[in-house]
């Protein structure tokens, strides 16, 4: 897929020492805007259930709202890391390419809650409030089966194509139609005809087969 670039949400969680923090408990940020997409980030401050012992583990989370909702596949790699009080970056972690749909991505151990709660470590600021970097890059891919809406008739081009007026059938003559279809494939001992334009918009895979085949050659299909 293609990248599209990086989006960075900044996610604060306020008087942090104080949340919720038996082993499994739970805080939501607001949902923020990536993309074009709702997310969430979630922390366990006293870790999730698979954390590393008890209470002793902080765990952060990513989800995709809009993912969940629509039941649909989002392809996106992310990063989160925290953010000290002197503006340095602590303790980042990064997640490559993944599948977000209804499961939330993320790391149970991502850090000790001693060392958040450790004022040299300056991961709390003055009024106590975590702050965690979030980056997200999505990684879109044209569905192969997707033709956009225009004025042709893409399909009416392929069945006329494909009539049995245009078929290779011997010394027939073939109608008006056939001459508007560009190449042609070999399955089974039948010759298909094509147009590389409805190829390109609904099947760049074929398209990219024939690229180098001229009009007269059919491209052999095996299996």
């Amino acid at each position: 897929g293609h990248p599209t670039g990086w989006s960075t949400i900044t996610i604060r969680y306020h008087n942090f020492a104080r949340l919720p923090h038996k082993k499994g408990d739970s805080t939501d940020s607001r949902p923020f805007r990536a993309h074009g997409l709702d997310w969430y980030l979630r922390v366990h401050p006293g870790g999730s259930a698979s954390a590393d012992g008890d209470g002793a583990m902080v765990s952060l989370y990513l989800r995709c709202k809009s993912a969940a909702e629509q039941n649909v596949s989002i392809q996106a790699e992310f990063s989160l890391a925290l953010l000290r009080e002197d503006g340095q970056i602590d303790g980042m972690m990064s997640c490559p390419c993944n599948a977000f749909r209804r499961k939330r991505k993320g790391w149970p151990n991502f850090i000790t809650r001693s060392r958040v709660l450790d004022r040299t470590s300056q991961l709390l600021d003055e009024y106590g409030t975590l702050t965690v970097i979030v980056k997200v890059q999505l990684f879109q891919e044209r569905d192969a089966n997707f033709v956009p809406r225009n004025g042709l008739n893409l399909l009416r081009l392929l069945t006329e194509a494909n009539s049995p007026d245009n078929l290779d059938c011997g010394n027939a003559e073939p109608s008006s139609t056939a001459n508007t279809a560009d190449v042609k494939f070999s399955v089974d001992g039948k010759t298909i005809h094509a147009h590389r334009l409805i190829l390109k918009l609904a099947a760049p895979a074929l398209a990219h087969l024939c690229e180098d085949v001229d009009e007269d050659t059919a491209m052999p299909i095996i299996g």
